[in-house]
């Protein structure tokens, strides 16, 4: 599908493909039982589902901008692509992994929750009332540096699992992905016991890295 339009509903039995530039001066709401952005998406705001299967991005100019993003899927979400300028995520669900980057500042702000979470950004990104919950990890890459609005919460799905959280605050060479063999802590086993121990993420960098300032409840 492609287009301009001042506001667009469109829900579809099969799965969906955005295969030309769809501009929405208002808000965008695209249900199917899987979405593929494979052309750039631009809407005030936009709610995307996928009902039996995952959300998915092209590598490249595939881009989504809006002031405020939505995302449910029964499987993954991967909205790792080139070009999104994401000033909001307003919430997020994911039946397998949930993955975001924004090239310039993003505030996260609702529920968030995936199998792992991994949210990145160009610039400063804000914690503003984010309930993030995840089963193995979450990683926040933020060369901007993270800023800390209303209180934020860091879950598990699983009670019998508490995710690992991952700050990455590196101006250059920082972390897109969580690293091969991290694991959810297990409640009541002691730390030198658990199979995720503190770290390093790559070669200490001379170069500044950006601040971080959290309000956290964890649990």
């Amino acid at each position: 599908m492609a287009g301009r339009a001042g506001s667009l509903a469109l829900a579809v039995e099969g799965a969906l493909s955005v295969a030309d530039p769809l501009a929405v001066t208002g808000a965008a709401s695209l249900s199917a039982t899987a979405l593929s952005l494979d052309s750039g998406l631009s809407a005030a705001s936009a709610a995307l589902v996928a009902r039996a299967g995952g959300v998915t991005q092209a590598a490249t100019g595939a881009g989504i901008t809006t002031a405020s993003l939505t995302v449910q899927a029964s499987g993954a979400v991967a909205l790792g692509g080139a070009g999104n300028a994401v000033a909001r995520l307003a919430a997020g669900s994911a039946g397998g992994a949930f993955a975001l980057a924004s090239a310039g500042a993003l505030a996260v702000s609702g529920g968030v929750s995936g199998t792992e979470i991994v949210l990145r950004a160009g610039g400063a990104m804000t914690l503003d009332g984010a309930s993030l919950a995840a089963d193995r990890a979450v990683l926040l890459a933020v060369p901007g540096g993270l800023a800390s609005g209303a209180t934020s919460r860091l879950l598990g799905r699983d009670p019998t699992l508490l995710p690992v959280m991952i700050v990455d605050t590196r101006r250059t060479g920082g972390l897109v992905a969580i690293p091969a063999g991290v694991a959810a802590d297990l409640p009541g086993l002691p730390a030198a016991s658990q199979a995720t121990q503190l770290s390093t993420f790559g070669a200490p960098a001379a170069a500044a890295a950006g601040p971080a300032v959290f309000d956290l409840v964890v649990g």
